[in-house]
């Protein structure tokens, strides 16, 4: 992949990133620590920048960078085959897909995403990922113009890649809220140019302690802000039946009766809740899913902010 022939001016790290996005069936928080251990089988822990929970369409999220994409992609192949070597059949079938990257150097001196880290536990607890799509005639100014714009934001990086979407906002961060008003302020700073985007916001897994990593919540004169999300819910098999087993902490949607509804869609119903912090979202997903286990094959989270009055 030709990376420098469509942007001469920019300066790109030597090697390449890999994001792979992990998707399985009926999949348990007890599982995704086994999940890690497979991917161990294949890279050190030490290559292993990012790995966590998604929100959306997919499961899990995989990011690491080897100087060869090739040998990238066949370890992304090798991961697919140890996962499903662990789980035996236990969280149904696993899928995984590749997202290729190199790294924008931007124009001022910031440490390397990529740099091997034994003080893991201070890494930051969330990574959003958003897709950026423009004109190819406005490529070369528009790199540039990202490059300035970004170089003294810290936690944020500038990924090209030569997918549908041009380049990829990678942005590191402890609170959900701040990292969704770093987004929309460059959707603003940039509306002229970038006219798609598509954004996948993941939370780190602690495999030490066997959890999810804990962010932080927005708190605005003293009163921390909650984060709504809708979770839509893919019947193993369609039941004219609610689900028998909801937790207390899900609440009736947008002020109506109804704690779940149905939909005609290809997944079946949706919930709705508010937590504090993503982390306390993933828990509380998983937890349905383990509570209504005979009855959930998967699930969809969608992550609201409410707009400012």
């Amino acid at each position: 992949m030709d990376f420098e022939s469509n942007t001469k001016t920019l300066k790109f790290d030597e090697r390449y990133g890999a994001i792979v996005w992990i998707t399985a069936k009926s999949l348990f928080k007890k599982n995704i620590g086994d999940i890690y251990e497979a991917i161990t089988q294949v890279l050190e822990a030490s290559e292993i920048s990012f790995y966590g929970c998604c929100f959306g369409r997919y499961d899990l999220v995989l990011e690491f960078a080897h100087k060869s994409p090739r040998v990238a992609s066949r370890y992304a192949c090798e991961i697919q085959d140890a996962i499903l070597k662990v789980s035996n059949g236990s969280f149904g079938p696993c899928c995984c897909s590749l997202t290729l990257y190199r790294k924008v150097h931007l124009p001022m001196f910031r440490p390397s995403y990529f740099k091997k880290s034994t003080n893991k536990g201070k890494r930051n607890a969330l990574r959003a990922y958003v897709f950026l799509k423009f004109g190819p005639k406005n490529l070369e100014g528009s790199s540039n113009l990202f490059s300035t714009y970004l170089r003294d934001k810290a936690g944020v990086d500038l990924l090209w890649n030569t997918s549908t979407y041009n380049f990829i906002l990678a942005i590191d961060g402890k609170c959900l809220h701040r990292i969704f008003s770093t987004i929309f302020e460059f959707k603003r700073q940039f509306r002229g140019v970038v006219y798609e985007t598509s954004t996948f916001f993941a939370v780190r897994w602690d495999n030490a302690r066997n959890t999810f990593s804990q962010d932080e919540p927005e708190i605005i004169k003293g009163v921390k802000k909650l984060i709504p999300a809708i979770v839509y819910v893919k019947l193993k098999q369609f039941s004219d039946l609610p689900l028998v087993n909801i937790p207390d902490d899900w609440l009736p949607m947008f002020g109506m009766k109804n704690f779940q509804f149905r939909r005609p869609g290809w997944l079946d119903e949706c919930l709705f809740t508010k937590k504090r912090s993503a982390a306390e979202i993933k828990s509380a997903v998983y937890r349905l899913r383990k509570l209504n286990k005979n009855f959930i094959s998967s699930t969809s989270t969608i992550l609201l902010f409410p707009v400012a009055s």
